[in-house]
C-alpha cells in the first residue's frame, strides 16, 4: 500500500528514470578510463586479495578515490547493463534528495519542472572520463552527498533523526567524502550550519558533528595520501608546468575565475546558466518595488543570451572565434590580454549580480543564508579545483556538482515564491523551462547518436 502511493505521487520520475534508461542504452562502448580498468580487470583483479593490491597500488601511485575505483571494477565485471541501472539508480537518487531537500513535496508542476531540469542536463558530462569511471567517480559521489545533506533539510522542518536515518547517512557520508569536491561540500555546509546553531546558541544535533568528523579524516586520509602527491606532480608535468610556480592566491583566484566563467561562457551552450538567470530575472521582475532592480535584472539577462548569441554564431563559423569577444577557453594564459580581463571581470559581475538579487527577493533571512550556502557550495566545489594542475585539463565532470546545486536551487525558488496552483507565472515559467529542457534534451540525443 505504501509502495503503490509512492509511485502514484512520484510517477513523473519513474517516467525520468526510464527515458534516462532509454539513453543510456544508446551507449555501446566503453570509452576513456574505462580501458585502463577493464585491462586491470581482467588481467589481474580477478579475486578480492588482488582487489586489495590493485587498491594498494593505486593509494600509493595515483589517487585516494578507493571506494570509487572499486565500484569501478565492480560495475566492469558485472557489464553494461548492470551499469545503466546503477547509472539511473543514481540519477533517480539525485533527483529524490534534490525534491526532499528543496521541499517541493508533492506540488505537481513543481516536481514537473524539476523532472525537466534533470532532463537537461548535459549527458556528456557523464563521458568526460569514460562512461563507467565518471559515473562511478562523480556521480555516485552525488548520489551519496546529497543523501548525507538530507539531515539538515529535517533539522530545518524541527524533525527527529531516528537512529536508522542517522547510520545510513553517515556511511553515506563516508562514501561520498571520499571523493575530494564532495568531501569539500560537505564539510562546508555543517560547519556553516554547526555555527549558525552555536550563534543562535541552539544545540548541535550529534549526528551533524559525526558528519563533520567523517569529513576531517576523509581530508586527512586524501592529504596523506602518497598517490595523490605523486599525481599531482607528475599531471602537472603533463598538463601545468606553470603551476609549480603560482602562489595560493594566483591557485585561489584562478579557480574562482574559471567557474564564473565556465558558468557563463562556456563554448557550449550552458542551459544551466539559462535557467538560473532566466528565473532570478523573472521573480526579481515580479517582486522588486525599484525600477533600478528590475532594469538590473534584465541587463542580466540580456547579457547572458547576448554571450550565447555569439557562442551560436562562433559556432556556426559565422564570426570568427576572436571577433567582438574571445569566447574560447582561457588555459593558463587567461589573464594575459585585455579582453580576457573584461571577460573575467564581467562574469565576476554577473555573479555579483546574482548574489544582489538573491538579496531582494529573500531580505535578511535564514532562506537568504540557505540560498547562499546552496550556490555557494555549487561554485566552490568548482574554484576548489583551482588547487589541482588539471584545472584546465579535467573537462566538464567536475562542474556537475555545481549544476546539481543549481537545479536544487531552483526548486527551492520554485517552492518559496511561487504557488503550489499553477497560475499565469507558474505557468510561464514552466513554459520557460520547458522551452531549455527541450533544447537541451536535444542536445543529448545528437550527442548520443553521433558516438
Amino acid at each position: 500500500m505504501m509502495f503503490r502511493k509512492f509511485a502514484k505521487e512520484n510517477n513523473m520520475y519513474f517516467v525520468l528514470g526510464a527515458v534516462f534508461l532509454v539513453l543510456f542504452f544508446l551507449i555501446k562502448d566503453l570509452t576513456g578510463d574505462d580501458f585502463y580498468y577493464l585491462y586491470y580487470k581482467d588481467s589481474e583483479v580477478n579475486h578480492l586479495g588482488a582487489l586489495v593490491q590493485f587498491l594498494s597500488m593505486r593509494y600509493q601511485s595515483w589517487s585516494s578515490r578507493l571506494i570509487s575505483e572499486t565500484v569501478i571494477l565492480l560495475l566492469l565485471s558485472l557489464g553494461m547493463t548492470v551499469w545503466r541501472i546503477f547509472t539511473v539508480g543514481c540519477v533517480l537518487i539525485v533527483v529524490f534528495c534534490i525534491k526532499y531537500l528543496s521541499g517541493i513535496k508533492n506540488v505537481s508542476w513543481q516536481n514537473l519542472a524539476l523532472c525537466m531540469l534533470m532532463a537537461a542536463f548535459p549527458i556528456c558530462y557523464y563521458n568526460s572520463a569514460g562512461w563507467v569511471t565518471t559515473t562511478s567517480v562523480y556521480l555516485m559521489s552525488a548520489a551519496f552527498g546529497l543523501i548525507a545533506l538530507c539531515p539538515i533539510r529535517k533539522w530545518m522542518d524541527g524533525k527527529e533523526i531516528v537512529w536508522w536515518e542517522a547510520t545510513f547517512c553517515l556511511l553515506s557520508a563516508v562514501i561520498a567524502s571520499n571523493h575530494e569536491q564532495v568531501c569539500a561540500i560537505l564539510l562546508g555546509a555543517y560547519l556553516c550550519v554547526c555555527v549558525y546553531e552555536i550563534i543562535l546558541q541552539h544545540t548541535v544535533p550529534r549526528l551533524f558533528l559525526g558528519i563533520i568528523l567523517v569529513c576531517v579524516i576523509s581530508v586527512i586520509f586524501i592529504l596523506t595520501c602518497p598517490g595523490n602527491s605523486l599525481r599531482t606532480a607528475s599531471e602537472t608535468e603533463t598538463w601545468l608546468p606553470v603551476f609549480a610556480d603560482w602562489t595560493l592566491w594566483e591557485k585561489l583566484i584562478r579557480g574562482i575565475l574559471h567557474t564564473a566563467d565556465f558558468f557563463f561562457y562556456d563554448k557550449n551552450i550552458n542551459f544551466v546558466c539559462l535557467f538560473l538567470v532566466f528565473i532570478i530575472g523573472i521573480l526579481v521582475l515580479q517582486r522588486a518595488e525599484l525600477l533600478w532592480k528590475k532594469v538590473l535584472s534584465v541587463v542580466g539577462v540580456v547579457w547572458v543570451c547576448s554571450s550565447m548569441g555569439l557562442i551560436l554564431l562562433q559556432r556556426a563559423h559565422i564570426i570568427g572565434e576572436t571577433a567582438i569577444f574571445r569566447w574560447g577557453p582561457h588555459g593558463e594564459n587567461m589573464l594575459s590580454s585585455k579582453i580576457d580581463i573584461y571577460r573575467a571581470c564581467s562574469a565576476l559581475f554577473l555573479c555579483l549580480l546574482l548574489a544582489m538579487e538573491l538579496y531582494w527577493l529573500f531580505g535578511k533571512s535564514r532562506d537568504l543564508l540557505t540560498a547562499y550556502l546552496i550556490l555557494g557550495a555549487g561554485f566552490g566545489s568548482v574554484a576548489l579545483v583551482g588547487f589541482s594542475p588539471t584545472i584546465y585539463a579535467s573537462g566538464n565532470r567536475i562542474f556537475m556538482f555545481l549544476c546539481y546545486a543549481v537545479f536544487l536551487f531552483i526548486s527551492f525558488l520554485l517552492k518559496k515564491f511561487c504557488s503550489r496552483i499553477a497560475g499565469k507565472n507558474e505557468i510561464m515559467i514552466l513554459a520557460l523551462i520547458g522551452f531549455l529542457s527541450l533544447g537541451a534534451f536535444a542536445k543529448n540525443i545528437i550527442y548520443l547518436c553521433g558516438q
